[in-house]
């Protein structure tokens, strides 16, 4: 399991930091005119923004090593690529 890679203070992430939760809503209409609104679990998710100051070459290093091994796999499964 791929894990998010910590500073050397230990930590995994420098304030400030945002996150969001996604959620869907799906509303359909019934032929009586009546609205039934359920979750779509399948469309949650949590959205991070991490912002990084003053790190060293080796954090850096580790964060774009860590953000490649993540994006390859996810760009592959979006283009089709081999």
């Amino acid at each position: 399991m791929q894990v998010f890679p910590q500073l050397l203070s230990g930590s995994l992430a420098q304030y400030p930091l945002r996150k969001r939760q996604l959620s869907r809503t799906v509303i359909n209409q019934t032929r009586d005119g009546r609205t039934i609104k359920l979750d779509d679990p399948d469309a949650a998710g949590i959205e991070w923004r991490l912002s990084y100051q003053a790190l060293s070459d080796a954090e850096l290093d580790t964060l774009q090593e860590d953000y490649a091994d993540c994006w390859s796999p996810l760009q592959k499964q979006f283009t089709g690529a081999k």
